[in-house]
């Protein structure tokens, strides 16, 4: 007798951890290890979402803050998982949530980066259309650059449109990124995925062979509000900051789940975990 069980759809890009970073081995004897520590006095957040970091995880969460936790419920009641890889997660004074939900556990899955995806979806290179860097992506399809791309306007994917980026290098974005409801964006660079100082709002699925990085003005910044998956396979660099008052109440970035993102997943990057075992009758 054959069985056949079926695990169902498996997403390749590990929507399920909604922040993901990796720790790089430099040498055979070098390990370092990269995780999560903002760049500056301000402090990041996270809402309905799950959290992994291979290193460390570091958000210093201030006691009089409005929310004095790391992970905060979502529209399903509920905050997400935290897990770190490496010594210790720090959130002091505040906490990591009000379940406690935290764990120290590593990695040991596949790196679906860059190189990974494009091979793994088998993407022609030659006929998929330019990323726009003056314009936001008009029609669903793939779009690909074969250098790095700074995106100069705001993007909108609407209209049910589902959109794949493939950038082989550093993909910057200087305007914010929006995703309505029932469309989709994935994007994906060898190199790093930057949002400059002037971004406040990013929507997407955000892949990064390299680091994922949230950059800051010199002054006069705003709150930035990610939305959706942010892996970066080599670290994250989160350097926006708000005043020194507003930093002790509010966080200077705030990631959060889009579980739309799971029901418009475009078919084509999903494989099924099917498998087939003999039994004896």
């Amino acid at each position: 007798m054959k069985k056949t069980i079926n695990k169902g759809l498996f997403l390749i890009l590990l929507v399920c951890f909604g922040l993901l970073v990796k720790k790089q081995l430099v040498q055979a004897d070098t390990i370092i290890n990269f995780g999560f520590t903002p760049g500056s006095i301000g402090w990041f957040q996270t809402e309905d979402m799950d959290v992994f970091s291979q290193g460390n995880l570091t958000s210093k969460i201030p006691s009089v803050a409005t929310d004095p936790y790391f992970s905060l419920p979502g529209i399903g009641g509920s905050p997400g998982l935290v897990a770190y890889g490496g010594q210790e997660a720090d959130f002091t004074p505040g906490e990591v949530s009000v379940q406690g939900w935290l764990a120290n556990s590593a990695y040991r899955g596949k790196i679906f980066d860059y190189q990974y995806l494009i091979n793994r979806l088998k993407i022609n290179t030659s006929e998929a259309m330019a990323v726009p860097t003056t314009s936001s992506p008009t029609e669903s399809g793939n779009y690909y650059s074969a250098s790095g791309v700074t995106v100069t306007t705001a993007w909108n994917i609407a209209g049910g449109d589902e959109v794949l980026v493939f950038v082989n290098g550093d993909l910057t974005f200087e305007e914010n990124v929006t995703v309505a409801q029932g469309s989709f964006l994935a994007v994906f660079a060898s190199g790093n995925v930057t949002f400059t100082g002037e971004v406040t709002n990013a929507e997407g699925i955000f892949v990064a062979s390299g680091n994922i990085v949230v950059a800051n003005l010199e002054s006069g910044n705003s709150q930035f509000f990610g939305e959706g998956s942010f892996i970066g396979w080599q670290g994250f660099q989160l350097n926006r900051s708000l005043t020194e008052e507003e930093n002790l109440t509010t966080p200077a970035l705030v990631f959060s789940n889009r579980p739309d993102f799971w029901i418009n997943f475009p078919p084509d990057i999903t494989y099924s975990l099917t498998y087939r075992e003999e039994l004896l009758p």
